[in-house]
């Protein structure tokens, strides 16, 4: 490996490094922020493995959103549809999830900061465990949060007519095929 090789990959390394201690996280806090494993974003910041440029320019990217979205979440303000389908990862970890539509005001990206977030949800949760995950969601959010299971959508409702004009599938469990 050459010289200007080996320094650039250090030159990388150091980007990540240094944007973490700005932001004051350590890091498993960055790791688990970005949905990395603890031990790749180690490697990473030591130089062990280097990931190509665009990867480190992405993390980087969003390291620096982390306290934008502490912010919006503390003072209120329009979240992402990428900050959206990140915090929703760890619910549908948690429950039993099959689909997840965003529609309204989030999805036609005329949010305010005072915009609710609608949700469309495919689910086997009834009763408590429902209302469960729309607590989960308004605290993670910090915010309202309008969920609906898609069981209850009557056809050709204006609700309806809404999701099938503005809706966007933010998450579907993926669909494993046995004889592969």
């Amino acid at each position: 490996m050459s010289d200007i090789m080996l320094m650039e990959d250090r030159y990388m390394s150091s980007i990540l490094k240094q944007v973490r201690l700005n932001l004051n996280l350590t890091q498993k806090e960055a790791s688990s922020y970005l949905g990395i494993p603890l031990r790749t974003f180690q490697n990473w910041e030591e130089g062990a493995r280097v990931p190509a440029e665009w990867t480190i320019d992405l993390v980087v990217d969003e390291l620096l959103n982390y306290y934008k979205e502490q912010e919006i979440k503390d003072k209120g303000g329009v979240y992402s549809f990428t900050m959206i389908k990140k915090k929703l990862g760890g619910v549908v970890n948690k429950y039993d999830i099959s689909k997840i539509i965003l529609f309204g005001s989030y999805a036609k990206g005329c949010a305010k900061p005072t915009s609710d977030i609608d949700l469309v949800v495919t689910t086997s949760l009834k009763g408590l465990a429902f209302y469960g995950l729309a607590q989960d969601l308004e605290e993670l959010f910090n915010r309202e949060i309008d969920l609906i299971r898609d069981t209850s959508i009557i056809k050709d409702s204006k609700v309806d007519l809404e999701i099938r004009k503005t809706g966007i599938v933010i998450y579907e469990r993926k669909k494993f095929n046995k004889n592969s």
